[in-house]
This record gives structure tokens, C-alpha cells and sequence, in this order.
């Protein structure tokens, strides 16, 4: 069984990725449709700190909330459902898992490799 701190852990990223993967998904948005609005949308020429300062305007303005169910579900799913696929990935790594060590003494010409499952 996993332990409580991998799970938290995964909850954790799991938070950050949601707001991660909606101010990733939005910069498309930000540059293409809405290029040119004053005060919020990207233009060319623009500093890198105008750039960010529009970016976050519109981030806020438009993706926040939505972003923060997603958060919040990426979490709540991790919670829920971390502990048991975590468990189940762990005894498939230890089922499937082959190791190979080789034989030392061989009475044969042919190398032998013995395999444990």
C-alpha cells in the first residue's frame, strides 16, 4: 500500500498541474485571439515584463476560476483514487519485474543465465 506521504505528494502536483496545464492551454488564446487588446492581449514588440503583466490580466480575467475547479477535482481525484491504483501499479511492477543474474559455475561449454521471477 502506498504510503501517505506519496499520496499527498500527488495531490500536491496534481493541484499545480491543473492551474499549470490552464495557463499553458490559455497562452494560444492570449496570442492569437485576443492580439492587440489594450491592457490585456499580447502585441508585438511588447517587454517581457508588459508581456507578463497582460498574460496574467488575462489569465485572471478568463481561465481562473475554471483553472481552480480543475485544481481542485485533480486533487480530489488523487485523494480518492491515488491509494488504490498506487497499489495496484506496485503489485504489478513486483509481478512483472524480472531480474537476470548469471550463473557462476557451469559444468557445460554453454553459458547458462538462470532468470527469477
Amino acid at each position: 500500500m502506498p504510503g501517505r506521504m506519496a499520496i499527498i505528494t500527488l495531490a500536491i502536483v496534481g493541484f499545480l498541474l491543473g492551474y499549470l496545464y490552464g495557463a499553458a492551454t490559455d497562452v494560444y488564446d492570449w496570442s492569437i485571439f485576443y492580439r492587440g487588446v489594450p491592457g490585456l492581449g499580447w502585441s508585438s514588440g511588447m517587454g517581457a515584463t508588459q508581456a507578463l503583466t497582460h498574460f496574467v490580466r488575462f489569465y485572471a480575467a478568463t481561465s481562473l476560476a475554471w483553472d481552480t475547479f480543475r485544481a481542485v477535482g485533480n486533487t480530489l481525484m488523487v485523494l480518492l483514487l491515488g491509494p488504490p491504483v498506487v497499489a495496484a501499479m506496485a503489485r504489478f511492477r513486483a509481478r512483472f519485474s524480472l531480474v537476470v543474474e548469471p550463473v557462476v559455475a557451469t559444468t557445460s561449454s554453454q553459458p547458462q543465465i538462470a532468470t527469477r521471477v
